[in-house]
């Protein structure tokens, strides 16, 4: 495969030394079996994921980045709808990877291939059960002939050891904001101004993903908003009431599926507002103790969300937190 530096249009924002990596191992065809992208959620890595299996997978050679990434290569099209059969791909559905379909779709890659390769893209793969893991690590440690796995994870630290060590890692990280409203603008998205832009990348954690969500949905936007405005309220006026109501309104059961994924947003939204209350207090000169005392809630508080993800109670988490900031 003949490629030059810059070859490819990637169609992402940012990340930079991720695709300097890939295009390297494109250029010298020391291509691994299996690639683990990971990173926090919305920051690009399984859109990078599907568009290398198009890279992969794409019947033009030419050297133009345009035909390669092609809107004209029937190829890359079935691999964007899903629909290409030799790219696989298992989308995040919230529940854990079971055997018997990681058994089933393990046969479909032993067969041969139609295309240049066959790939498995997997989102998230920190949710396999153990009994799953073991089924695939046969596949991983002798792969078939032409096979390329490509997995993503927002948690690192749960993906097993044995899958580690058999996949070549690359970490993603959030983006600067110049970078997303860079990746916006060029997005071209309807009605999006510059004040929105901005907005928008101010509260999107650093994550594109995050941001075109903001701009493409307005209603959810607009509750992300105001729960932010809220919280950093809350923050300011020190009142224990309205402490113990932002807890109580954050954490109670929700009762539609909307009410859990705003649940979810809370303690993201939570962390970017101690984030601001820090560096204001940093800015108007707080004494050394308050502003300790912020940082100390920051870093209590990013602990606090690692361990909600993991379905620990996040009422007496945040209560503590919260009450003591």
């Amino acid at each position: 495969m003949n490629v030059k530096e810059g070859h490819y249009n990637w169609k992402i924002a940012g990340h930079k030394k991720v695709l300097s990596e890939i295009e390297e191992d494109l250029k010298t065809g020391n291509l691994p079996n299996a690639y683990l992208f990971a990173g926090p959620p919305h920051v690009g890595k399984f859109t990078l994921g599907r568009r290398l299996a198009q890279i992969l997978q794409c019947e033009h050679e030419s050297d133009g980045a345009q035909t390669r990434a092609g809107e004209k290569c029937q190829v890359c099209l079935n691999i964007e709808k899903g629909v290409h059969p030799d790219t696989i791909e298992l989308q995040d559905d919230g529940e854990s990877l079971k055997i018997e379909p990681m058994r089933d779709i393990l046969a479909r890659l032993a067969t041969t291939a139609n295309g240049k390769y066959k790939i498995f893209l997997v989102k998230n793969i920190e949710r396999m059960t153990l009994e799953t893991a073991n089924v695939l690590l046969k596949t991983l440690e002798e792969p078939p002939s032409k096979v390329i796995f490509i997995f993503t994870t927002s948690r690192l630290e749960d993906v097993l050891e044995t899958v580690l060590s058999r996949v070549r890692v690359l970490k993603f990280r959030g983006l600067a904001p110049e970078e997303i409203i860079d990746f916006l603008n060029a997005r071209q998205i309807e009605n999006a101004d510059p004040a929105k832009i901005q907005k928008a990348v101010d509260l999107s954690f650093g994550l594109p993903g995050r941001a075109v969500k903001f701009l493409e949905d307005e209603d959810y936007f607009e509750q992300i908003q105001a729960m932010f405005e809220k919280v950093r309220t809350v923050l300011k006026s020190g009142d224990v009431v309205d402490k113990f109501a932002l807890v109580n309104e954050a954490t109670q059961a929700p009762k539609t599926t909307a009410d859990e994924k705003m649940t979810g947003e809370f303690f993201d939204i939570f962390l970017l507002a101690l984030r601001y209350t820090m560096l204001q207090e940093a800015e108007e000169g707080k004494s050394p103790e308050k502003l300790q005392r912020t940082v100390d809630a920051l870093l209590r508080a990013q602990d606090a969300v690692r361990l909600q993800k993991r379905n620990v109670n996040a009422r007496l988490l945040f209560e503590n937190i919260i009450l003591n900031t």
